[in-house]
């Protein structure tokens, strides 16, 4: 054991002579890999500039100190934008007051109809998350939808009724809108009303304030042809 010992020992020192063998002889006031010591002894001065005394306070962080910064950076930062991304923007109403956009969905099978509504509600300074033909696109877009108008006979038949429910289960102010308002007369739980098809210009401007009224909590002028339900 005592020889195993004595054997790193002797290991130790010859390594740490090596170790010593390959570094320069210098001291810490003259260091020939220092460049400013190196131009000293050739005669020529080295002046540092204001940028430089500036730049010449230095902080030391270790290397998981500065990782640790930058994620916690980048995390506060990735927080920031997914929770932007969900307020709703504010712009300028014509008379100067300030107006929230509202998302709408329209769940609807007929394409030309649904693009009709589209323009109207992007006329009207809001946007339109999706276009669901049926229920399983519908529901998909729930979650970003604060307002929909919903058909009653859809892709998938007449599940209209069913969505709208669940859409206003989850807080979505909905509207029904078809071109078979008999079907919903006795109405649905939780939606505002229904609207006979087709839709005017106007009757769709109306409609469509109406609907963001309620959003708003206000009370809101229903358009002539809209039912509420009690």
């Amino acid at each position: 054991m005592a020889s195993m010992r004595r054997s790193i020992h002797s290991r130790r020192q010859s390594h740490a002579r090596r170790r010593a063998a390959k570094l320069p002889e210098c001291t810490s006031h003259d260091n020939p890999q220092n460049p400013k010591q190196r131009l000293k002894r050739q005669g020529i001065s080295f002046v540092p500039t204001e940028y430089q005394k500036m730049c010449s306070v230095k902080f030391v962080f270790s290397r998981s100190a500065i990782g640790h910064w930058f994620w916690v950076r980048f995390h506060l930062l990735a927080k920031r934008s997914i929770a932007a991304s969900r307020l709703k923007p504010i712009f300028v109403g014509e008379h100067g007051g300030l107006i929230l956009e509202y998302r709408f969905l329209i769940v609807e099978d007929s394409l030309l109809v649904a693009m009709d509504i589209e323009d109207a509600v992007q006329r009207s300074g809001h946007k339109v998350v999706g276009i669901a033909p049926d229920m399983k696109v519908a529901l998909n877009y729930s979650r970003d939808a604060d307002i929909a108008f919903v058909d009653v006979r859809l892709a998938d038949g007449e599940t209209g009724p069913e969505i709208a429910r669940m859409l206003a289960d989850s807080g979505i102010v909905v509207i029904m809108v078809t071109g078979n308002p008999g079907v919903v007369v006795q109405g649905v739980p939780g939606v505002v009303g229904v609207m006979a098809k087709p839709l005017t210009d106007q009757a769709s401007r109306d409609l469509i304030q109406f609907a963001v009224d309620r959003k708003s909590g206000r009370t809101g002028t229903p358009p002539a042809r809209l039912k509420l339900f009690a």
